[in-house]
Parts: C-alpha cells; structure tokens; sequence
C-alpha cells in the first residue's frame, strides 16, 4: 500500500496555511482554493470538516497557536465528490534555542483506507459479539493488516485451543488446523 502524505507550514500571525506541494493542495485544501495558500485558518477548515470532526479542529489549531504540538483527524468530502475522506494532520512547532516558535510544518496523511478498514473489523467484532456463545467453538478478533491477534475467546469445553506463545493470526490458523 501505498502511504499518500503531503506537507505545509502555518503562519498563526497571518492565520494561514501554505501547502508545500500539490498532494496537499489538490485533496484537503483543493475544497477551499485553488491557490497554494488558505487564508482564514481555522474557520476555512473548520468550514468544509464533517460536522463530527468540526470540534477537534478548533481544538487542534488552538493547541498549535499556542505553540504545542497536535495532530487531529478530519472527516471531510472531496472536492466534487459525495465520498468522506479522512486526513490526519500533524503540526510540528520548530523553536529556536530559547523555545520560542520559529515556524510551524504539518503533514497531512490521507488515512481514509485505515478508518474504513478499523469500521469494517469494529462491525465484524459487533456482529460475532451478538452470536450466541453457545453455539460457538470459541471466537476472537484479529486484525488481519497487522497479522495480530487482538483477543480470543474459547466459549465451549470443545473449543480449540490456541498454544502458549502463538500471537499471529497466521500461527494460530496453523495451530487450529493441526488440532483438527
């Protein structure tokens, strides 16, 4: 997979954000100019940010005026588009050698692939959670794009067992197949 990042620099004095390449200004930012500077930061983003990401960005931008470092997700709809997009942006306060802010870099990571991917294992979770144990040999989550096994339950005195050590959705397919 791809990771689709880009860059920008923000001036709290001037609240105004200048996209350091085209990715950022042809995804997030395309929505609120075409230009590569957005003036009227935070009220531009908090704009065109889903109603549920509006707060957090109010809050993101308040941290980062007052030079700390912050990140934040946004939920947001592409320019000439009805798909949300989520992208987690990341400010870093570069100071000087007395800590006072110099300049402030961000990056913005397009994360939308990610969030879709943990709704869709959070849905999974929910439906095997409302199975009746009963009827289950034992039940677990795992999170396929790490390899990892998140919990595992044996729900019947049949149920396969999982050995000691074993932490890998791979490794435990293995084992369950050997028990068979």
């Amino acid at each position: 997979k791809s990771v689709r990042l880009s860059e920008w620099q923000y001036d709290p004095n001037k609240h105004s954000i200048t996209a350091l390449d085209d990715e950022f200004t042809d995804s997030l930012f395309g929505r609120i100019s075409s230009s590569p500077v957005i003036d009227k930061v935070p009220d531009s983003i908090v704009e065109i940010a889903e109603p549920q990401s509006r707060n957090a960005v109010s809050e993101f931008f308040a941290k980062v005026d007052s030079g700390c470092d912050a990140s934040v997700e946004i939920w947001y709809r592409q320019k000439d588009s009805s798909e949300l997009s989520c992208r987690k942006l990341t400010a870093i306060v570069e100071r000087d050698e007395h800590g006072y802010p110099l300049s402030i870099y961000g990056i913005a990571q397009d994360i939308t692939e990610q969030k879709r991917e943990e709704e869709r294992y959070q849905r999974e979770l929910e439906n095997m959670e409302q199975l009746e144990d009963v009827n289950l040999i034992s039940k677990g989550h795992h999170n396929l794009s790490q390899n990892k096994i998140i919990n595992y339950i044996c729900t019947a005195s049949s149920a396969l067992h999982i050995p000691e050590g074993v932490n890998t959705y791979d490794a435990c397919l293995a084992a369950y197949l050997e028990q068979l």
